[in-house]
């Protein structure tokens, strides 16, 4: 089937209307959600990512600490990007406000996420309707809406995701042709590799992807993409050589998060004492202080236990990272933004307990019921949709396969590596994709929606 369809010649002058009024829609409500949050985060020790995030990035970028918090940015183990983002604002403004312009910035880049997906599912489907249905869908996720208040890495690490997909795809819809296309997708990845390091190892595979696709001339193709891809990605290898003499690739933290989906998380303090006895050194727990040089735990201890831990008793290792997996994929993300008891838990105990509708009403009735359950609702919708959207489209295959084979890496990498709802949450921009695909027929008259753009 042709491609020669373009994004913008796919939508009629009102279905520009429905698509800008879409996003607009979508940063309305996550400028809402944001600004209506406390803006005072403070750094609370043990916990707290956003605190640590903003403080880290501070001193990361003025190098000077503050609150009395030694960080000890020398030996950095997430890779670089966010806490640069959050970092430049507070470089010139103070706490609440660098919160503030942090939020608004996620909203922007939350919402031209709608637009990401409506040339994703355009060019898998070849229908503007399927474009529009994923944009709204993004626009309308109520996990969407509220991560993008989160300061975590997420929201800047989907964006440039969404952006580097649809750009590696707008490459190969276009039969390979316009190099402009591959570079900047190449570079994309280089920078979400460069927000969140887990994603290292996928843009090999789409490099080997084009040797497929293209055969002779996909072996040079894929080497510029790569190129592309590792240039961006070793700015930060070498600024570690030049500063600190220390050699790392997007980031440092592979063994300790192999360890954990081993061991499990609980209180850090708690699991730095476990880990140090199964190394049989309890007397040594790191201080904290970074002008000792055995203040943090490091990857080789990671390493040693997380061997010790797998080889100890291999199948249950197997059982607890297969339901551990299966926990993130069940679990909403976003939930944790509501307070009180899970509903889940709440569920479960109402179906094995009481299973009467005075029961139920009572379940509809705990905190943020409605809320929590617009979370779940989406959630498996969207998941269940997405499969019939796989199925549906597996014919456009070449198109399919750059975000089907990230849903299988996230999948397989999660399977090694300590899983949560929000290491996943990434891939649900492409499930909702494939959601959108489950209401076209694939069959679409690519000539006859050609003339009604006309």
């Amino acid at each position: 089937m042709s491609r020669d369809i373009s994004p913008t010649a796919a939508l009629t002058r009102r279905g520009w209307g429905v698509l800008i009024a879409i996003a607009a829609a979508a940063l309305i409500l996550r400028l809402g959600y944001g600004l209506s949050q406390n803006h005072n985060i403070p750094y609370l020790p043990g916990g707290n990512d956003p605190g640590w995030y903003l403080i880290t990035g501070y001193q990361l970028m003025t190098g000077q600490t503050r609150d009395d918090v030694p960080m000890g940015i020398s030996t950095l183990a997430p890779a670089p990007l966010y806490l640069i983002f959050v970092g430049i604002p507070q470089a010139f403004l103070p706490l609440e406000t660098s919160v503030i312009v942090i939020r608004i910035l996620q909203a922007v880049m939350s919402a031209a996420m709608c637009l990401f997906a409506y040339r994703l599912g355009l060019r898998l489907t070849d229908s503007s309707r399927v474009g529009l249905t994923a944009a709204a869908l993004v626009a309308f996720s109520p996990a969407f809406i509220i991560e993008s208040a989160q300061v975590t890495t997420e929201t800047l690490y989907m964006f440039l995701l969404a952006g580097a997909m649809s750009l590696i795809i707008e490459y190969i819809a276009r039969a390979g042709v316009g190099w402009r296309w591959l570079i900047a997708s190449a570079a994309l990845f280089g920078l979400a590799t460069l927000t969140r390091a887990v994603l290292l190892a996928y843009p090999f595979a789409l490099a080997v992807l084009l040797v497929i696709l293209y055969r002779k001339a996909g072996i040079k193709r894929g080497a510029v993409f790569f190129a592309v891809f590792a240039a961006v990605v070793l700015t930060w290898t070498v600024y570690n050589l030049a500063r600190w003499n220390r050699f790392v690739i997007a980031g440092d933290g592979l063994f300790s998060f192999i360890y954990i989906g081993a061991s499990g998380w609980d209180d850090p303090y708690v699991f730095d004492q476990r880990l140090m006895e199964s190394l049989g050194r309890e007397d040594e727990l790191p201080t904290g202080d970074p002008e000792d040089e055995d203040f943090m735990l490091h990857q080789e201890d990671y390493a040693q236990a997380a061997a010790l831990s797998i080889t100890a008793d291999p199948v249950g290792w197997v059982q607890r990272r297969v339901s551990e997996l299966a926990g993130a994929y069940l679990m909403p993300h976003a939930t944790t933004a509501f307070s009180g008891e899970s509903l889940r838990d709440l569920a479960v105990t109402w179906l094995q307990e009481d299973r009467s509708l005075e029961g139920l009403m009572r379940l509809t009735q705990g905190d943020y019921f409605w809320q929590k359950l617009s979370l779940y609702v989406f959630h498996y919708g969207v998941i269940l949709l997405g499969v019939i959207g796989i199925i549906k489209t597996r014919r456009n295959w070449r198109i399919s396969l750059p975000m089907l084979g990230f849903l299988a890496y996230v999948t397989l990498v999660h399977l090694v590596l300590y899983a949560l709802p929000r290491y996943l949450f990434p891939a649900m921009i492409f499930w909702i994709v494939y959601a959108a695909s489950a209401f076209a027929p694939i069959q679409n008259d690519e000539r006859a929606d050609h003339e009604r753009a006309q």
